[in-house]
């Protein structure tokens, strides 16, 4: 099956389940999402703000967990680009919200997925952290 999102081609289930963990996510539906991840995963995020190294479904609740202390009123990611090789997943998102600060956050990401048996074995999201230190007034 080929679907088009964004204005990158995607193609195959696993796009398809990244996209569908997208949506869960901008509603808020962290349960659904943290279903998508494989019990092992490894999920690195750059920066310091909401950055780190994550392991297993605990570690990416704590993820999500520093995400929403970072982004109280919520984050929304908006897909550009999504696209499937092999066992990958790329994504690049803009993501905006209002952060801990009141001040609103708008940036660009990209994300690359690795898949296994439909689920997430790792995760890779690179983003301006200095940005969202300079919004938070951190620096």
């Amino acid at each position: 099956m080929a679907v088009s999102y964004g204005g990158g081609e995607m193609t195959g289930d696993n796009a398809e389940r990244i996209k569908e963990g997208i949506e869960h996510f901008n509603r808020g539906d962290i349960p659904a999402v943290l279903d998508l991840y494989d019990p092992e995963v490894h999920v690195e995020s750059s920066g310091t703000i909401a950055g780190g190294s994550f392991r297993g479904r605990e570690g990416v609740a704590e993820w999500f967990q520093k995400i929403g202390t970072t982004w109280p009123g919520g984050l929304r990611l908006h897909v550009e680009n999504l696209s499937e090789t092999g066992d990958l997943v790329f994504v690049e998102w803009t993501q905006e919200g209002k952060l801990s600060n009141g001040k609103e956050m708008k940036q660009k990401a990209l994300n690359v997925f690795e898949m296994h048996g439909g689920k997430v074995k790792s995760q890779r999201l690179y983003t301006d952290s200095e940005k969202i230190a300079r919004d938070l007034e951190r620096m």
